[in-house]
C-alpha cells in the first residue's frame, strides 16, 4: 500500500520471488479504507510509509490498523529511515522496516522478519 504504480509492480514480482502471493495493492496509504479486506485475505502487509502526507500521519494509522487488525504481519518501507530495522522494538506499529528503495533479497528478509517478529509477540 501506498507504493506509485511502478513499484507497486516490483513490489508484486519481489513478493513472488519469496515465494508468496500478493494478494491486493492500492497506489494510496488508506489503510482504513480497505481493513476488512486486509484482515481476511493477507498474512501480510506492506506499507510505503512514504505514501502518508507525513510521518506523524502514517504512524497514527498504523497504531489504529494494528488495534483494529492484529492478525497480518506489518512490513513498513520508508526512505525517511536510516537502516532496515528486522527487529520487534517496533511492535506497537510494524513487525519490520526496510529502507527504501528495495531490492528482492533484502525485502524476502524483512518478510521473514516480520513473521518472526509478529509470531513472537502473539
Amino acid at each position: 500500500m501506498g507504493f506509485d504504480e511502478s513499484d507497486i509492480l516490483a513490489v508484486r514480482d519481489m513478493v513472488r520471488q519469496a515465494g508468496l502471493s500478493p494478494v491486493m495493492s492500492c497506489a494510496t496509504a488508506s489503510l482504513m479504507r480497505d481493513i476488512k479486506m486486509i484482515s481476511t485475505t493477507s498474512s501480510f502487509v506492506i506499507v510505503n510509509l512514504d505514501g502518508f502526507s507525513d510521518v506523524d500521519v502514517g504512524v497514527d494509522a498504523l497504531i489504529k490498523f494494528r488495534r483494529m487488525c492484529p492478525d497480518p504481519s506489518v512490513l513498513i518501507v520508508s526512505r525517511t529511515v536510516l537502516n532496515n530495522e528486522l527487529g520487534s522494538h517496533r511492535r506497537a506499529i510494524v513487525d519490520a522496516t526496510l529502507r527504501a528503495p528495495l531490492s528482492g533479497e533484502r525485502l524476502a528478509a524483512g518478510l521473514a522478519a516480520a513473521r518472526c517478529n509478529h509470531a513472537e509477540a502473539s
